[in-house]
């Protein structure tokens, strides 16, 4: 390697430092806690609601995502939300099946299934942040080959329609 030569490096966004707290105030404030109590699994138990049969809370992920599942929305005042769920809280036993080793589309079976739900959770944002992320690029990915199957569809049109009027023109 020479020592002229450059060598590029992508470094990753700047995260900035959360704001000042004051010490005093800094043990009971949630960007200086240092329990790690928040990340430990937990089970929570509720049932569907009786007014919209719901339990209250989406999911997102599965095994072909190879990240677990996780819970996406949880709507406020439900059943879900009473007992504490929470966004990125990652979905690990639901009634005695290992959420870890189901798709998305069992996953829904199950829950579809139940009138009532003990679920093991746990809160893992990390994990949750990295799903969002993957599913953003699946997307623009599928945006893109649409818009490359619509260019290649429109461009053979545009080349037939050419094609016809010379033709008809000539004769």
């Amino acid at each position: 390697m020479d020592e002229d030569e450059i060598i590029q490096v992508s470094l990753p966004p700047y995260e900035f430092p959360p704001p000042w707290i004051p010490p005093e105030q800094r043990r009971s404030h949630p960007d200086y806690a240092s329990t790690l109590n928040q990340f430990l699994s937990r089970t929570v138990r509720f049932a569907r609601s009786r007014q919209t049969n719901q339990f209250g809370f989406h999911i997102k992920g599965g095994k072909e995502h190879e990240l677990g599942l996780y819970v996406s929305r949880v709507m406020q005042d439900s059943n879900a939300y009473r007992v504490g769920l929470r966004v990125a809280d990652k979905i690990l036993v639901v009634n005695g099946y290992n959420f870890e080793t189901l798709d998305h589309d069992e996953a829904v079976s199950v829950l579809k299934e139940a009138r009532d739900v003990e679920m093991q959770v746990k809160y893992f944002p990390y994990g949750y942040d990295k799903l969002c992320r993957m599913s953003e690029l699946q997307q623009k990915r599928l945006d893109y080959q649409e818009y490359e199957e619509y260019v290649k569809k429109n461009s053979t049109n545009k080349i037939n329609s050419t094609l016809r009027d010379s033709s008809s023109t000539h004769s």
